[in-house]
């Protein structure tokens, strides 16, 4: 049901009237923009504020419409917000784009509207109140942004709290570790620890952290299925405004291929080196010091 304006009383004509200049003083200095249009959609009223928006003065506005204020694409538009409200007969909420006609910036708003009747039930109009949410607008986007960026990152990412518990991870996270979103919120990254890196190690991290509030270093991690896997990680520390430690975030480099790589290549040479050495053989004690060298390349 739409809001419900007060009629004057039958007597206490002086006390309705002071009332009444009150509200016309508050509505007119509304930070917000505000307006009443009838049913037919001629304005009836606007504060300060929307007179910026429409680049005229209350009583320059009284009675035109949209059309005669504003594009007939943006006309078309406010009118069916409008109608919405009227057949919704409630409160109708839509965020749109307004350009001020002084300056020619333009902001989001939050606009709604609602059926004003009066006491007799008659309508009188569509109030309608517009609130400045364009910087909330641009933080909306960018974290929507952050968020694409940090689910699409090909490095493995996990952040925790202060306390240490996982609070988010990406989804090359859960590609290189096996363990989905679902079972490592809430837990400690000590779900990763393989063994294979002793408390000297931790202790050194520790420090850095504490000292730089970074540390980088390649970590051996293990997997969901058992495997081991070798991570090049930085870990920063947040903070806020007052220096508190708000969260740990971890970014990290899949190092398994190069790993294998080298394996590979070792392995290789290796094969190679004693055939080196028995070709050269024949050639008598000569040979001796390069194949004791070709044997120190190899595996030394």
């Amino acid at each position: 049901m739409g809001l419900r304006a007060s009629t004057p009383p039958q007597d206490g004509g002086s006390l309705w009237a002071a009332g009444a200049d009150l509200t016309r003083i508050l509505f007119r200095g509304l930070p917000d923009l505000a307006w009443l249009k009838d049913p037919q959609g001629r304005y009836l009223c606007c504060n300060a504020a929307f007179e910026r928006i429409v680049g005229c003065t209350e009583a320059e506005l009284r009675g035109r419409t949209d059309v005669d204020v504003f594009s007939a694409e943006e006309a078309a538009f406010f009118r069916s917000n409008d109608r919405g409200a009227l057949e919704r007969d409630g409160l109708h909420v839509n965020e749109e784009w307004l350009t001020f006609r002084d300056t020619g910036e333009r902001r989001r708003y939050e606009v709604l509207k609602t059926p004003l009747r009066g006491q007799d039930a008659v309508l009188i109009g569509v109030l309608g109140v517009a609130r400045d949410i364009t910087r909330q607008h641009h933080q909306d986007e960018a974290l929507r942004l952050a968020s694409r960026i940090f689910e699409s990152a090909g490095e493995s990412i996990l952040v925790t709290d202060a306390a240490g518990d996982i609070v988010a991870v990406n989804a090359a996270f859960s590609r290189i570790s096996g363990y989905p979103a679902e079972e490592v919120i809430g837990r400690n990254p000590r779900l990763l620890h393989s063994g294979r890196q002793g408390p000297a190690f931790a202790a050194r991290m520790w420090r850095q952290l504490a000292v730089h509030d970074r540390f980088q270093g390649e970590f051996w991690n293990r997997a969901r299925d058992g495997r081991l896997y070798p991570l090049l990680q930085t870990i920063t520390v947040l903070r806020d405004e007052v220096g508190r430690i708000t969260h740990y975030v971890g970014v990290g480099t899949d190092l398994s291929r190069l790993h294998e790589a080298e394996q590979r290549s070792h392995h290789q040479k290796a094969r190679e080196a004693p055939s080196f050495r028995a070709g050269r053989q024949s050639a008598g004690s000569r040979s001796e010091p390069l194949a004791w060298w070709s044997s120190f390349l190899w595996h030394g």
